[in-house]
């Protein structure tokens, strides 16, 4: 090995503030190493000679293995830096008062920054907590009521709250309408996400938000949908205003920040400046609901704030929901819930059906799980509609749906179709999208067009439009 590379090997560490605090807590704690280890890692190693640049006025600075001391008014210091030019970095760690603190800079004002933050990390700043702003609820792990196996750990803080699968936490001593939620998460590897719940109105009705780790650098990594009846929504509800690309790590902590406010919603993640997903429409009434934090994979919740607000200048400025587009099918009739397509078919041709008038959603959806709960063994209803042509013609329907569906005109089969996740593309997530063309051959007058709707998981309902409605009126126009 060439001797700058031999040298570089000597002191180049690399690694980020995370794993490095876990590093020096564990220095702290004692752990990892013997106790003669110990005594040998701190023990006085060299000293600077007098005068030396490196001394200070006390003569009171020495090295360790891997580390300057230094005898302070706080005590024996343990310190060190790095220095990469645009990249500078600090530590320092007291064993007698067990503390400590690391900073990390993608700056080469990493100096000026220590001396600044300095005495505030080793005097403080008196007792922060009058200085706490009004509104601001800090939770902490008492404040949950946990269904399922859970774990009080402390990997971040001493308030960690961690989940295992299908574990949930919620908060029932106060329900939230407006207001700016903060936490960090970090999830473990594997499939699945992790949660939460807002302005939950009961187990079955509320709006989430979640993380994947397992999707990391894909628009799954991160989801808004709505819940009715216990349906989760994300097939139906996707595209930018729903569900964005995000880069997550297992094992790594992600700060969340969710500012909710009507029907508005803005997501920040690590920090950042620029929100990470927006959202115009909330699904469910603005009112008052439960909070409650969910997982489907092991993970773990630290620095819960809740804040109620009132105003919030969002990046986006309002503007009226867009319409659907001409030719929109806009108001179904709607039966109950049959289970399954043989029930359903059989129905169709007795007077048994029970018909409820549902409108559609601004882009043309018609959510079925609005009107019937979820049931585990399937759900499976009617969607019909009215369709008066002027003159005997045939017109192209384009349409979506999910889970699968069955496409009756006048009463006569003209459509199957499965759309069930992975069915069609081991790719395919089977979001609803109107990528399905028919074509109707209309008689004058009324005409009868009837959709038996299947569901398994992940979003029930449909969409339809004729792309060319001269000479067709449709219910709800």
């Amino acid at each position: 090995m060439p001797i700058a590379q031999q040298e570089r090997s000597f002191f180049v560490l690399i690694t980020n503030s995370t794993d490095f605090t876990r590093f020096i807590k564990a220095i702290i704690r004692g752990e990892l190493l013997s106790r003669s280890s110990y005594e040998e890692l701190f023990r006085v190693q060299s000293k600077p000679a007098e005068g030396h640049a490196y001394q200070n006025e006390e003569g009171t600075l020495s090295w360790g293995l891997g580390w300057v001391r230094e005898d302070s008014e706080h005590g024996l210091i343990y310190q060190h830096g790095g220095n990469n030019g645009d990249f500078t970095c600090y530590f320092e760690l007291s064993l007698d008062e067990e503390w400590g603190y690391v900073f990390f800079t993608n700056s080469d004002k990493g100096e000026p920054i220590r001396d600044l933050l300095r005495p505030l990390l080793f005097d403080g700043v008196g007792d922060l907590t009058a200085f706490e702003l009004p509104g601001i609820d800090r939770l902490s792990v008492n404040d949950w009521s946990v269904a399922g196996q859970f774990d009080h750990l402390q990997i971040l803080t001493e308030e960690d709250l961690c989940l295992y699968p299908d574990a949930q936490a919620t908060l029932e001593e106060k329900q939230y309408q407006n207001m700016i939620i903060e936490f960090d998460v970090l999830m473990r590897e594997g499939e699945g996400a992790a949660g939460i719940n807002f302005r939950q109105k009961n187990p079955r009705n509320y709006e989430t938000f979640y993380l994947s780790v397992g999707e990391s650098a894909t628009a799954n990594a991160m989801q808004y949908t709505p819940v009715f009846n216990g349906h989760f929504g994300w097939q139906l509800y996707h595209g930018s205003n729903y569900n964005r690309t995000a880069y997550l790590r297992a094992d790594d902590w992600v700060h969340v920040k969710m500012v909710i406010l009507g029907d508005w919603m803005e997501v920040y993640l690590h920090n950042a400046p620029q929100h990470a997903l927006h959202v115009f429409d909330l699904k469910h009434p603005v009112q008052p609901g439960d909070i409650t934090l969910w997982s489907e994979v092991p993970a773990c919740f630290a620095n819960f704030s809740v804040s109620e607000i009132s105003t919030y200048d969002f990046h986006y400025d309002r503007l009226p929901k867009p319409s659907p587009p001409p030719g929109t099918i806009l108001q179904w009739e709607v039966s109950q819930d049959f289970g399954d397509f043989a029930t359903a078919l059989a129905s169709m041709t007795t007077e048994l059906n029970t018909w409820n008038t549902i409108g559609v959603e601004y882009n043309g959806l018609l959510n079925l799980g609005r009107l019937h709960v979820e049931s585990n063994t399937g759900n499976c209803a009617i969607a019909k509609v009215n369709i008066y042509s002027e003159l005997a013609q045939t017109k192209a329907l384009q349409f979506g749906y999910s889970d699968e569906v069955q496409v009756f005109l006048n009463g006569k089969k003209i459509f199957t179709g499965d759309r069930t996740a992975f069915y069609r593309d081991a790719q395919d997530w089977a979001k609803i999208r109107q990528d399905d063309t028919i074509y109707l051959d209309l008689e004058a007058g009324e005409n009868e067009l009837s959709f038996i709707v299947q569901e398994y998981f992940g979003g029930w309902g449909i969409m339809a439009r004729f792309p060319d409605p001269e000479g067709l009126q449709l219910a709800g126009e």
